[in-house]
């Protein structure tokens, strides 16, 4: 099967990482870092790439990249070849240092901007090598909060972020760890790995609808169901814990207007699995095994979800609120 060509147009924005085969380490000493970011740097200053975030980690790395001329598989294949020689003349070893190919996915909104350099700052912490991302050296969270760092890190669009997150004109080093919180919820982890591994896919509808009222959610929700198939999958838009507990504010409100379809399905399990296929693209077999039902359940409750949004308004009404404030929990 041939592989999937990338998207990589000039000035496309991507999350990029890869890890050593079999979960070996391929970051054991400070030098070997430095060897590998300054690989990094030498693509830089020949115009292939540009860094807004990195993270290396003994077992991976992360990078959040733009590519100004189209020329990202030029430069990590040049970048992973040289360190991998490096890695393997270093230790007397031969073979095979990475699991695969680096994996990439491109960041078309904001909102997965924002919580993409969250991500990518709490891998340490999450490796137990420190106790805060700004203090692991080998990664930008360390020199964004200290207002300094390397001339081929591109500083501009991450303290930009910075800023405007927490309501300042301009960028100070201390509103750093403020504006990207070190942690990220299992759910939002979840939904950030599920958007990596997913296809391009048609246009990121995330940042319209994290800004959209709720008549322009449910607006897009009929849409939606309009074309869907049973089939496409989609993109990720939110983890589908955030639906979870964003219906649960809405569950009592769709138990007063219906009880259930008439067919013992409470409305807000109608709901739950409609959204869990909606908006966070889950299967229907992923839907049945959270939700305790059966395969042909969950098939029928998506279905039951899609009319009822022309059926009813109230139900229609309450779904989209319900998907906006789970939209809320990813800005």
């Amino acid at each position: 099967m041939p592989r999937r060509k990338r998207q990589d147009e000039p000035g496309t924005l991507h999350h990029v990482t890869n890890r050593g085969i079999a979960k070996r380490t391929v970051f054991e000493r400070t030098q070997d870092v430095r060897f590998f970011l300054s690989r990094v740097a030498y693509a830089v200053r020949r115009g292939e790439i540009r860094i807004h975030a990195y993270n290396c980690v003994t077992t991976h790395f992360h990078a959040f990249v733009e590519s100004p001329r189209g020329e990202l598989a030029t430069a990590f294949r040049r970048i992973q070849g040289e360190y991998s020689r490096y890695f393997n003349r270093s230790r007397r070893r031969d073979g095979t240092l990475y699991r695969r190919r680096y994996h990439s996915k491109v960041v078309n909104t904001v909102a997965y901007q924002d919580n993409l350099i969250r991500y990518i700052d709490a891998n340490a912490v999450e490796a137990g090598l420190v106790a805060k991302p700004e203090w692991h050296m080998s990664s930008s969270a360390y020199w964004y909060a200290r207002g300094e760092g390397p001339l081929w890190l591109t500083r501009t669009l991450v303290e930009a972020r910075a800023a405007a997150r927490c309501g300042t004109e301009s960028f100070r080093p201390d509103l750093y760890p403020v504006a990207f919180k070190p942690m990220l919820s299992p759910g939002h982890e979840e939904w950030i790995l599920k958007r990596l591994a997913a296809g391009e896919g048609p246009p990121d509808a995330l940042d319209d609808l994290i800004s959209a009222a709720p008549t322009k959610v449910l607006s897009w929700m009929r849409r939606k169901a309009a074309l869907a198939d049973g089939t496409e999958i989609g993109m990720p838009l939110v983890p589908w814990q955030a639906v979870e507990e964003s219906l649960r504010l809405e569950a009592d409100r769709l138990r007063a207007v219906q009880p259930s379809d008439g067919r013992g399905c409470p409305w807000s399990e109608i709901a739950r699995a409609g959204l869990f296929r909606d908006v966070c693209c889950l299967s229907y077999g992923q839907i049945a095994r959270i939700t305790g039902c059966s395969d042909t359940a969950a098939t029928h409750r998506v279905r039951r979800h899609r009319a009822l949004l022309d059926e009813s308004t109230q139900y229609a009404e309450a779904v989209a609120i319900a998907a906006h404030r789970a939209f809320g929990t990813i800005r």
